[in-house]
C-alpha cells in the first residue's frame, strides 16, 4: 500500500479520534490486521479498505485517489428532502444513487415536452375524413397509425380530453338505462346479463344481481367470476356477445341523453380506441385487445408526462399531482401505433355515427333472437329496444 494511501487513513483517525483497536471494532477485523492495513510492506485487500473507509465515514475511492487531489473529511449522515419525501442518508453509495435518481428526474420535463411537440407534429399529418362505419369489421384486428388516423381513446374514468371527461367505458358509473324495459345502472352489469341468460330460476336470481350493482367493474370481477367458474354461464356466449354488446351500448346511447351528448361531441374523423395498453394478457386469450387496443408509445409516454407533472408539481397538495398528472398524460394522445381488435371502440364509433344520423346500427337482430335470450325469465323479441 502506497504511502500517501496510509497516511490518508491515519489522518481519518486522528481526526475523528479513532484508535487502531476501535477502529478494528468498527470494521470487524482485528487489530493485527489494521496494523498490516497501515504498514506500507502489505498490500490490504479492497474488501478491507472498503470496510475501513466506511468505518471513517468516507467513500473508498477517497483513499484511493491518486496523491494530490482532496477530497473533504467528513461522514455522510443526514437528510434530503425531495419530491414531498425526506430521505435519511446513511452512506455515499445512497447519495449518489439518489443524485442519479434527481438528474432522471429533472429531464423529464424536457422528454414530456419533447412528446408533446411530436403529438403535435403528428395531428397535422392526419386525414381528418369522417369514419365510413360501412367499412368496420368488429372482429378485425387493426392497426392505427396515429400520424395518419385521429384516435379518441379512453382509459380512466376520470380522464378528460378537451375540457370532456372521457368516461365512457362500460365500467363507468352514472348512465342508467333500460334493456328492453328493464333498468341496468351500466352498461357492463346489462352485457354480463346475457352470460346468464337462460330460462332458468338461478338465471333470473343472477341478474337481478347484476340489476342491483352500481361497479361495473365490481360486477365484472366478482358476480361474473363466481357463476362462471361453477359453470353457469351460457356456452354458446362467445357465438352472439358482441352483438349483444352492441344492442347494449345502443340501448345506453338512446335512452341516457347525458351519454349520447358526450358521443356527439367527439369529433367524426375520431376513431374511438379502448386503451386496454396497461392490462395484462390472460393465458391463452388477450381479450384486452378484443375489445381495446395496445400502444407501447401511449404507456411510455404516460409515464414520462406523470413523472414530468410530479417532479414540476413536487411541492402541491397530493390532490393537485394528481390533478396535474391526469392533465399532462391527457396532453399526448396521437403517439404510436394502436394495435388489437378494438371491439368496444368499435361499437362506441358506430353508435356515435348513427346517433348524428339518425340511422340503426348494423345489429344482427336475427341472430339474437336465434340464441333465445331471455332476461328476468322473459324471451327477448327485440320488438321493445
Amino acid at each position: 500500500m502506497k504511502q500517501y494511501q496510509i497516511d490518508r487513513i491515519k489522518a481519518l483517525m486522528d481526526a475523528k479520534g479513532v484508535s487502531s483497536k476501535e477502529l478494528a471494532n468498527r470494521c470487524g477485523l482485528s487489530e493485527m490486521t489494521i496494523r498490516r492495513v497501515l504498514d506500507p510492506k502489505h498490500n490490504p485487500t479492497t474488501d478491507n479498505i472498503e470496510k475501513i473507509a466506511e468505518a471513517l465515514g468516507v467513500h473508498e475511492q477517497y483513499i484511493y485517489e491518486a496523491e494530490g487531489e482532496s477530497m473533504p473529511i467528513q461522514h455522510i449522515n443526514g437528510y434530503i428532502e425531495y419530491g414531498g419525501t425526506i430521505i435519511k442518508i446513511k452512506s455515499f453509495k445512497q447519495l449518489e444513487k439518489i443524485c442519479n435518481d434527481i438528474k432522471h428526474d429533472l429531464g423529464t420535463p424536457k422528454q414530456a415536452k419533447s412528446l408533446i411537440d411530436q403529438d403535435k407534429v403528428n395531428q397535422k399529418t392526419q386525414l381528418k375524413q369522417p369514419i365510413d362505419i360501412t367499412t368496420i369489421d368488429l372482429f378485425k384486428n387493426e392497426q392505427y397509425d396515429t400520424s395518419k388516423l385521429y384516435t379518441w381513446s379512453f382509459r380512466k374514468s376520470d380522464d378528460e380530453k378537451e375540457d370532456i371527461l372521457n368516461d365512457l367505458g362500460n365500467m363507468c358509473q352514472g348512465y342508467p338505462f333500460k334493456v328492453c324495459g328493464e333498468k341496468f345502472l351500466n352498461s357492463e352489469c346489462a352485457y354480463i346479463s346475457g352470460m346468464f341468460s337462460q330460462n332458468t330460476a338461478k338465471a333470473i336470481e343472477i341478474q337481478r344481481e347484476l340489476q342491483k350493482s352500481d361497479n361495473g367493474y365490481e360486477a365484472k370481477k366478482a358476480i361474473r367470476r363466481k357463476y362462471e367458474q361453477v359453470g353457469l354461464s351460457r356456452d354458446d356466449w362467445n357465438s352472439f356477445n358482441v352483438h349483444w354488446m352492441l344492442f347494449v351500448v345502443w340501448c345506453k346511447v338512446t335512452q341516457n341523453k347525458k351519454f349520447a351528448e358526450k358521443l356527439r361531441k367527439i369529433p367524426p374523423y375520431a376513431m374511438i380506441v379502448e386503451n386496454s395498453t396497461f392490462q395484462k394478457a390472460q393465458k391463452g386469450k388477450d381479450t384486452a385487445a378484443f375489445w381495446g387496443m395496445r400502444n407501447q408509445a401511449i404507456k411510455d409516454a404516460t409515464q414520462t408526462l406523470e413523472s414530468a407533472a410530479e417532479v414540476q408539481n413536487y411541492s402541491a397538495s397530493r390532490k393537485d399531482i394528481e390533478k396535474a398528472k391526469m392533465a399532462a398524460r391527457n396532453s399526448v394522445n396521437h403517439i404510436g401505433t394502436w394495435e388489437g381488435v378494438n371491439c368496444m371502440g368499435k361499437i362506441l364509433t358506430i353508435c356515435k355515427h348513427c346517433l348524428d344520423d339518425g340511422i340503426q346500427p348494423p345489429i344482427d337482430y336475427d341472430l339474437l333472437r336465434s340464441k333465445q335470450i331471455y332476461l328476468f325469465g322473459k324471451l327477448l323479441t327485440f320488438d321493445e329496444k
